[in-house]
């Protein structure tokens, strides 16, 4: 968060209010006699009613509050409405009661708005944008501002979608955030069978996604698995941005997928509060009950994914991920650097060669380890260092299976304070036979295999 305080004094600042609601009809074209609406400075009337197909200015230095007017949100789109909203100055929901205090709000069957694009403050006392019951955004959020849930007492997410669609990437290079202390608030909340068909890029230095709980949650509802969500894109963190949750960084729950799969080039991080939608808290990257990332995950040189009280990357409760893990960064977790429990990896751990902290995967218990019959259809190859502190390097056990057997070439190491690589009730590691499905031509520590 650090440059959002300077930047938010500058827009909370202004002294231009005006109130606003969008009271839409849902004709397909703009009616005859409208017009675009820009708002500069001064107070405009308290509730303004738009057109079918107007587009929304808000200019640096004018500023839209909810307080003005009785409305769930400062900006709000009812009915089957195309229109864009680019603001440069502030859009504020502050109501605090009955569901309401949202900055912009899409919500009610067939709601729909173009575009939002965002250089300026868009807050609310309960979340920043939301969609609600089959509303939809067309065209993606651009956002270089900030986009904030305000309140650190009854705030909920920077961006909410529930139920509902938004077709085009959001793409951040500002602040997304909520506020509020850990509990179930996120940065972005894709929340019950709501889909993004498009990416999310957090990108730039400084670019900041933090949620109390979940930096990024992808989830069903009430974390059942009948309404799934879906993204068909990736999430791409950018070298100097971040991802962090005060509980975990990022979340995929209840038979949700994020298909494209993850990208970092900077942080991501989970403190380990608490965190409704994470069972097991304090993750970079968690899955859990039946939930998938397709894609794999590449964490590039330069690119850190931390657990502070979990793991680096976990896949738990028959969860999976498909497109393997490679790794020319840091992967660390107070108990794993990467951890699967009844859960599958497709493709290969790839761990390259290690410059300073490039090329490492560590746990402060084990660097990676699989439990409960989970499964690597793949192999593990390190040029780098995996490290477990106080127990092995690498971990199988109770039935758990590596198909491609391990790797460790001359320049790798992989280390543990009781063993390098420990194999432990009817689990197997298939490959090389001749090696026993091991092959090394670096270093194992203690050259042991447990």
């Amino acid at each position: 968060m650090v440059g959002s305080k300077t930047l938010k004094a500058t827009l909370i600042g202004t002294t231009a209010l005006v109130g606003l609601a969008f009271l839409m009809a849902p004709t397909p074209a703009r009616a005859v006699g409208c017009a675009d609406v820009t708002i500069t400075t001064g107070v405009t009337s308290p509730a303004l009613s738009l057109c079918t197909g107007e587009h929304l200015t808000v200019q640096t230095g004018a500023a839209v509050r909810d307080s003005l007017i009785t409305a769930a949100a400062a900006v709000g789109v009812f009915g089957t409405v195309p229109v864009s909203v680019n603001n440069a100055g502030t859009i504020v929901g502050t109501i605090s009661a009955g569901g309401h205090g949202t900055g912009i709000e899409i919500g009610g069957a067939s709601s729909s708005l173009g575009s939002i694009t965002n250089s300026g403050l868009i807050g609310g006392y309960q979340n920043g944008i939301a969609l609600w019951t089959s509303a939809a955004i067309t065209n993606g959020i651009v956002n270089t501002g900030i986009i904030e849930s305000s309140s650190a007492a009854g705030g909920q997410d920077g961006i909410h979608l529930e139920s509902s669609t938004l077709t085009g990437d959001i793409n951040n290079s500002g602040v997304i955030e909520s506020l509020r202390a850990p509990g179930h608030q996120q940065g972005i909340d894709v929340a019950n069978g709501s889909t993004i068909t498009g990416n999310i890029i957090n990108h730039g230095d400084g670019a900041l996604i933090h949620g109390g709980a979940q930096g990024i949650l992808v989830r069903g509802d009430a974390l059942d698995t009948l309404h799934p969500s879906y993204m068909s894109g990736a999430v791409e963190n950018g070298v100097g941005s971040v991802i962090s949750g005060g509980s975990s960084g990022i979340v995929v729950a209840s038979s949700s997928d994020i298909h494209g799969g993850i990208v970092n080039g900077g942080t991501i991080e989970g403190a380990g509060g608490p965190g409704g939608a994470s069972p097991d808290p304090g993750n970079g990257i968690a899955l859990f009950t039946k939930s998938a990332i397709h894609g794999g995950i590449l964490n590039n040189a330069g690119g850190e994914i931390f657990g502070a009280v979990g793991y680096g990357i976990a896949a738990k409760s028959t969860s999976s991920i498909a497109g393997g893990i490679t790794n020319s960064g840091y992967i660390h977790g107070a108990k794993a650097g990467i951890y699967l429990d009844k859960s599958a990896l497709t493709g290969d751990i790839v761990n390259h060669v290690n410059t300073l902290h490039d090329g490492l995967i560590s746990g402060g218990v084990t660097g990676i380890k699989l439990s409960s019959s989970s499964t690597i259809v793949g192999a593990i190859t390190n040029s780098g260092l995996i490290k477990g502190t106080t127990e092995a390097g690498i971990n199988l056990s109770t039935s758990s299976d590596i198909t491609g057997g391990i790797t460790n070439s001359a320049t790798g190491t992989i280390h543990g304070d009781r063993a390098g690589i420990e194999v432990r009730t009817s689990s197997t590691i298939t490959g090389d036979p001749t090696h026993a499905g091991i092959t090394n031509s670096g270093t194992i520590d203690r050259k042991s295999v447990v």
